[in-house]
């Protein structure tokens, strides 16, 4: 056998005892075409079907060995139905990098660093241990939160100390990437509750352009995500503990949804800490089925909407005011509503939170 990109090797030597040859092309998935070459002297009339048969059969092999290394490759970064769409198109180009739009999110173990680190009068190799316990309850939640990424068409793009970041619509496009995002970070906040340890979650999600692709090196393959939108969503996660709530999108992604399936509502604008772009940032939760819980839920939006309106034209008192009936169960509100005690905003007060730390 020879490979057609050797076309030197394709010139068969002379035997005096051949009389016949026969060649059949084999094609191979992303890769060029193998020759099978058979000579001999005494000829029958099967012989090509022979050659024939037995070079489908050697073709069918190399495909099936190129696929199983695929499936090994793309199965580090991707769910196994993500890959199987990858394998049915070009694999290589959908892993080339390219820009494309995407939901990004960023999600992250509340309080996990600090239980790590409380108590560090005891000795080394307790505190190691301890570190250790705590390791294996990361990987618990890491366990199901990722499932909910991946049960939501989402991908997986990287683990980083306690938490995880995941990208919707790559390497192949899927519908209401968005909303899957969304549907993904309810679902992460209801999960992670089961989780034995008590623990919390803070989640930043995002849309927009990107660059997307394989990123790594030649030594090291790694799928992975580049653009503004991703360093955004990092500060949008980090503005959750600062709001009080587990989950916040900004107003591309919110605009994305189906009302009947998730219901939003804007918390305020901020400028992040170390950015000069200013977002409305936005709960998201998931719709009731029944009517009198989500008329309940869509009459304590509307008093914050009318609070949030007061807070941002600078009547502080009115704000204050209008917050204080819902404060009480409704976090978004309590934070205004602590802003807003003061009864007067800033003399420079723009309507927009700027924040002073990540």
């Amino acid at each position: 056998m020879h490979r057609a990109s050797a076309p030197a090797c394709l010139a068969a030597p002379p035997h005096a005892d051949v009389n016949w040859a026969i060649c059949c092309a084999m094609p191979v998935p992303g890769e060029e075409p193998v020759l099978f070459y058979v000579a001999g002297r005494h000829v029958t009339r099967n012989a090509a079907r022979l050659v024939g048969l037995v070079a489908d059969m050697i073709g069918r092999a190399i495909s099936m060995e190129k696929l199983a290394q695929w499936k090994s490759r793309l199965g580090q970064f991707f769910s196994e139905k993500v890959v199987s769409e990858i394998l049915e198109s070009d694999a290589e180009d959908a892993l080339a990098p390219r820009i494309t739009d995407a939901t990004v999110m960023f999600f992250d173990i509340r309080g996990f660093s600090a239980k790590t680190e409380e108590n560090f009068s005891l000795r080394e190799e307790e505190n190691l241990e301890r570190i250790l316990d705590f390791t294996k309850a990361r990987r618990s939640v890491l366990n199901v939160v990722s499932q909910s990424v991946i049960d939501h068409n989402g991908v997986v793009i990287s683990y980083a100390g306690d938490g995880l970041l995941a990208c919707w619509n790559v390497p192949k496009a899927f519908e209401n990437h968005a909303e899957e995002a969304c549907l993904a970070a309810i679902e992460m906040g209801e999960k992670i509750e089961d989780v034995p340890g008590g623990w919390r979650c803070g989640i930043g999600v995002g849309c927009g352009q990107l660059v997307a692709g394989s990123l790594g090196s030649d030594q090291k393959e790694q799928y992975d995500i580049l653009g503004s939108i991703v360093n955004q969503s990092s500060r949008i996660e980090g503005i959750t503990k600062v709001v009080g709530v587990q989950i916040l999108v900004t107003e591309a992604v919110a605009r994305a949804v189906d009302a009947e399936r998730i219901m939003t509502r804007r918390v305020a604008r901020f400028r992040p800490a170390g950015m000069t772009e200013e977002v409305d940032l936005y709960t998201v939760d998931r719709t009731p089925s029944d009517a009198t819980a989500r008329s309940a839920l869509e009459q304590r939006f509307a008093a914050h909407n009318q609070g949030l309106d007061a807070f941002e034209k600078g009547a502080w008192e009115d704000a204050f005011k209008l917050l204080t009936p819902i404060a009480t169960q409704d976090p978004p509100a309590k934070y205004l509503l602590s802003m807003a005690i003061g009864g007067a905003p800033p003399r420079d007060w723009r309507g927009v939170i700027e924040l002073t730390s990540k």
